[in-house]
């Protein structure tokens, strides 16, 4: 294969190419998956925002605080409340202002 795993995700995100970006969410290495969740962010369609959602969940709390960023990136209407619910149960302060951030960007779309 050619090319950096970072340059794919980079060229995907230049070229709005959610599939390709959704594909990245399954790599072993944790900084593909998070620039792959920051890429979904800037794609404002349904299927980005499915992808993200269930890293709000995450045992991760670096990928719970992307998913949280790149859901007020996207600013899906339907975001709120899985943003609201997460930061209600949220342990980890720094996650829980990304969230509550999130949520105010939100409210500015």
């Amino acid at each position: 294969m050619f090319g950096s795993k970072q340059d794919k995700i980079q060229k995907a995100i230049e070229k709005k190419k959610t599939d390709a970006l959704i594909k990245f969410l399954g790599d072993k290495d944790k900084s593909i998956v998070l620039a792959a969740i920051q890429g979904l962010g800037t794609i404002k369609e349904d299927d980005s925002f499915n992808a993200v959602i269930p890293y709000l969940s995450s045992d991760d709390a670096q990928l719970r605080q992307a998913a949280a960023e790149a859901l007020g990136e996207m600013g899906n209407a339907h975001a709120k409340a899985f943003l609201l619910h997460a930061a209600s149960i949220e342990k980890d302060a720094k996650v829980r202002a990304a969230m509550e951030h999130a949520n105010g960007k939100l409210k500015e779309h």
